[in-house]
């Protein structure tokens, strides 16, 4: 669960998240990965989360984002948008990530489980 700000989609008309949230643990208990979107155009998202029965130790972070929403690659720019490092720390168990604006992200944590 993310508590996330919502916006008004006149698509589906109703409200939508802006931060959309979905993890998978790998078989070994050892690797849980997150696959996160920030939906807002122009605002950084903050997310702090703690997982109940696993214990974090490491963490990575990569990003795909542009400067604009509009952002998109061409021959003649074929390097707008790409992979890049994301913003992720773990501190007293809890993972904190660092959304660009309209981003989508996958975070590789390592750690155990525990019961």
């Amino acid at each position: 669960f993310v508590d996330s700000q919502l916006y008004k989609s006149s698509e589906l008309n109703c409200y939508v998240p802006f931060v959309d949230f979905s993890a998978a643990i790998a078989g070994d208990g050892k690797t849980l990965y997150l696959y996160v979107v920030n939906r807002h155009e122009t605002e950084h998202a903050y997310i702090q989360t703690t997982f109940k029965g696993f214990k974090p130790s490491r963490a990575f972070m990569e990003t795909i984002a542009g400067e604009s929403v509009e952002d998109k690659n061409t021959l003649e720019n074929p390097n707008a948008v790409g992979v890049e490092e994301g913003y992720v720390k773990i501190e007293n168990g809890k993972v904190n990530l660092e959304l660009k604006p309209h981003s989508v992200n996958v975070v590789k944590i390592l750690g155990e489980t525990n019961t």
